[in-house]
């Protein structure tokens, strides 16, 4: 898919050094990550990994969101003949 849109983000310095020193020995891209991440948020439907903080009716919620997901995504794999690992660390 063609890459047209831009993004205009303010982020901590700090924690930007070091997801770019991460993201280099990965051999990724800063745009490619971000890429990455926005899919992961329209695939899952919310946010892509555990979000600490939230008082226990949120984070139930989240859970459940999560798992929901994390089953569709195995589904979608085993359809398409790749099963893929077990990324729920929730569940």
């Amino acid at each position: 898919m063609e890459k047209t849109a831009t993004v205009n983000l303010r982020v901590n310095p700090i924690a930007k050094q070091r997801a770019e020193s991460v993201l280099k020995q990965l051999g990724i891209p800063m745009s490619t990550a971000m890429d990455m991440y926005l899919n992961q948020i329209a695939l899952v439907d919310g946010i892509p990994f555990p979000v600490l903080g939230l008082d226990k009716n949120a984070q139930n919620a989240y859970n459940n969101v999560n798992h929901y997901a994390v089953e569709v995504a195995h589904e979608v794999q085993l359809y398409l003949g790749r099963p893929g690992k077990d990324y729920c660390k929730v569940c």
